[in-house]
């Protein structure tokens, strides 16, 4: 029996969205996971755990990467 290769169809995310973690580990699986769970396209949905565990540091990084997001998006109009 041959198995036909299926098309996933994902939900279309409005904007992109930035998740940021205080831990690189777990965290960031369970947001991965659900990005899976709930079709949502992986493209249009990022996670990041790369800041640090306070949570004025996860706000200020989360703060620095929209920042510079909006830089390079007008770099690319440009």
């Amino acid at each position: 029996m041959r198995i036909k290769n299926r098309r996933i169809n994902f939900k279309e995310v409005k904007k992109p969205v930035l998740i940021v973690c205080e831990d690189s580990k777990s965290s960031v699986l369970y947001f991965k996971s659900k990005i899976k769970h709930l079709y949502l396209n992986p493209i249009d949905v990022e996670v990041d755990g790369n800041s640090d565990s306070s949570p004025v540091s996860v706000v200020k990084y989360a703060m620095e990467r929209k920042k510079k997001n909006k830089n390079e998006k007008l770099k690319k109009r440009v």
